[in-house]
């Protein structure tokens, strides 16, 4: 509080929405990717989290994806988020991979994501 009269200002502190913070000052990994922030190993389940935000002003390119005027995730952002998720867990192939909704981007400054993906039981590709 100012030690002088009310001047009716505000002195609250603005969130930074321009840059991410480091995940490793929570305990956590980072994933080392450009649109995932931490990668997080469940200890209980073995799930592997990989979290991120998508952000119109840390990823500019992503408006270039619209269609009727919606900025949509395009569907090689899905993939590569899959390929990514796959190398977490040791798999080394995608059989499959089916994109039923599009993942709307809200003009809001940023989207939360969180894609989980659990270990393979035995490594893929092996006898």
């Amino acid at each position: 509080m100012p030690t002088y009269a009310f001047q009716r200002r505000r002195y609250w502190l603005q969130p930074n929405t321009t840059t991410t913070s480091d995940p490793t000052g929570l305990g956590l990994r980072a994933a080392q990717h450009p649109l995932l922030g931490a990668v997080i190993h469940h200890p209980e389940t073995g799930e592997v989290i990989l979290t991120g935000r998508l952000s119109h002003t840390t990823h500019p390119w992503l408006t270039d994806h619209a269609v009727a005027g919606v900025v949509l995730f395009p569907g090689t952002g899905f993939l590569d988020l899959v390929i990514r998720a796959a190398d977490e867990v040791g798999a080394t192939v995608i059989e499959e991979l089916i994109l039923t909704t599009p993942l709307v981007l809200p003009p809001t400054p940023q989207h939360r994501s969180k894609y989980s993906s659990t270990p393979p039981t035995k490594p893929a590709n092996t006898r």
